[in-house]
């Protein structure tokens, strides 16, 4: 396993689960709260080089939103929910989404899926991969090579023990802009999601991250 694969995808897994729990308890629609929000659907990360935008329906949680500017981590949820504005769209498959930005000057991703594959397979990936760095917690149930791709069905006992999101998400490595972009789609713990659902919406964001930074 190259050593940049190692570093950035490890370093994108970490951001995107630790700021994934953290920006749902920061911001996706909590109860109590209706003073409305600006909710985007559209945010520039990593000084602009980088577009991170979400399905239709999707908003940025920008409570949860983090850029240094070499890096970044994007939360989207349900436009309602974060402006907490009824009016205001819901996507038609209700869940959470990441982006995670490692920082650039790694080599088309492309190039590497297979790779990458096998390594997400390993005991240091799914470790990786884990909320809480154990790789027996973590099960990659599925994974797929397309369009320049990986995506990544699994399930992480720990992610969802207890807490508001489901055990079961869906993750895309690509590359975009020079960067290792990690896409992820979360469930909500009480509106689980088919395998096919997931892996539809995990697509579009996928997709809308292409065509949003061709």
């Amino acid at each position: 396993m190259s050593t940049w694969i190692s570093k950035a995808l490890i370093a994108a897994a970490v951001l995107t689960l630790a700021a994934c729990e953290d920006g749902f308890d920061m911001g996706l629609g909590i109860a109590g709260q209706s003073l409305t929000r600006t909710a985007p659907e559209v945010v520039s990360v990593t000084s602009d080089s980088v577009i991170v935008a979400g399905p239709p329906g999707y908003c940025i949680d920008g409570s949860a939103t983090r850029d240094t500017g070499t890096a970044a981590f994007v939360l989207m949820g349900s436009c309602a929910s974060i402006s907490r504005d009824p009016a205001q769209p819901r996507p038609a498959v209700p869940g959470i989404l990441t982006v995670a930005v490692a920082p650039s000057g790694a080599p088309a991703v492309a190039d590497r899926t297979r790779e990458l594959e096998t390594y997400v397979r390993s005991e240091a990936g799914r470790a990786a991969l884990s909320r809480g760095g154990d790789a027996q917690s973590l099960e990659i149930l599925e994974t797929i090579t397309a369009d320049g791709a990986l995506y990544i069905h699994a399930r992480d006992v720990e992610t969802g023990r207890g807490g508001r999101i489901g055990q079961e998400y869906w993750r895309a490595l690509m590359g975009v802009e020079g960067h290792l972009v990690t896409a992820s789609v979360v469930s909500f713990a009480d509106q689980p999601m088919t395998r096919d659902m997931g892996l539809f919406l995990l697509e579009a964001l996928a997709a809308r991250l292409r065509v949003i930074n061709a």
